[in-house]
């Protein structure tokens, strides 16, 4: 008897873990045009147009990086970096950027990672008068509450000068 009740508590226990990796495997995959990340992916840019640098940077983790114009994750910076050439095309600048069109969405992968995708087209104007028309592509990525890396994809013919270096 006691030999019977063993042998169903191992089966159970097996039935039981084959279980949990069912659902461990569970494909978490979808997308969304509203949310959290959403939000936090519309705070960044706002600031980021405003000028209002600080704002900005305090949408992103502390150990956040970025990538302009690269492949993937080639020679990616701190995003304090991003933040001082921002300040150095604000100065140039004349006024806000203008955001004339914008689209957001966030994809979650199977395993549940999620990241950020931004495609906006800006305006801008020199204090010189130099006008600036540019599309951009942009890809975030999440930690916590987060923004965890910037990865943008822009004409530098269409961009000011900081931008260009």
């Amino acid at each position: 008897m006691k030999k019977n009740i063993i042998i169903s508590i191992i089966v159970l226990l097996f039935i039981s873990c084959a279980q949990n990796k069912e659902t461990d495997k569970k494909d978490l995959s979808g997308f969304t045009f509203e949310g959290p990340e959403i939000d936090l992916i519309k705070k960044a840019v706002q600031h980021f147009t405003k000028g209002e640098l600080d704002a900005y940077r305090s949408c992103f983790s502390d150990s956040a990086t970025f990538v302009h114009n690269r492949w993937g994750n080639d020679n990616s910076q701190p995003i304090d970096e991003l933040v001082k050439i921002h300040q150095a095309a604000k100065d140039q600048r004349k006024g806000d950027i203008e955001i004339l069109n914008e689209i957001y969405e966030v994809v979650t992968i199977p395993n549940g990672s999620k990241y950020g995708h931004g495609w906006l087209e800006f305006s801008s104007e020199n204090k010189t008068g130099e006008k600036f028309v540019n599309t951009v592509f942009v890809s975030w990525g999440f930690d916590d509450d987060k923004l965890a890396w910037e990865w943008a994809i822009y004409d530098l013919s269409k961009v000011p000068d900081p931008y260009k270096k």
